[in-house]
């Protein structure tokens, strides 16, 4: 791969991050105005399964694009690897990153389902 191919990959995959916290994000704060403007049993029910599903889909996504990355910074060409852009990219704490995103949605989702059942 080439610098550009590398760097367009890079940005589309983090663009997939973002767009997937979008999501999750807008979809809880529904839960939330859900929960809050309901006392209905079923609206709890619909909310608890959203949650959980939104707490998948975010692990799913997420951790698929935080390996690609990791992948494509172990593609980097030869003329790219000495540049401080690489040694950047190099540095960042993709585990770090993996966990996050594995934890976060799995607290969220759980304390929602607190919220609701208990």
């Amino acid at each position: 791969m080439n610098i550009d191919q590398i760097l367009i990959a890079a940005n589309n995959r983090i663009g997939d991050v973002y767009k997937t916290l979008y999501v999750s994000i807008a979809s809880y704060l529904i839960i939330i105005l859900g929960l809050t403007n309901s006392d209905s049993g079923e609206v709890d029910l619909i909310c608890a399964v959203l949650a959980v599903a939104i707490g998948i889909i975010q692990i799913a996504a997420g951790d698929g694009a935080i390996r690609d990355i990791a992948a494509l910074r172990e593609d980097m060409p030869k003329e790219m690897e000495n540049s401080n852009f690489a040694d950047s990219w190099r540095g960042q704490p993709i585990p770090l990153f993996r966990a996050l995103n594995f934890l976060v949605p799995i607290f969220i989702s759980g304390s929602i389902l607190m919220t609701i059942y208990m």
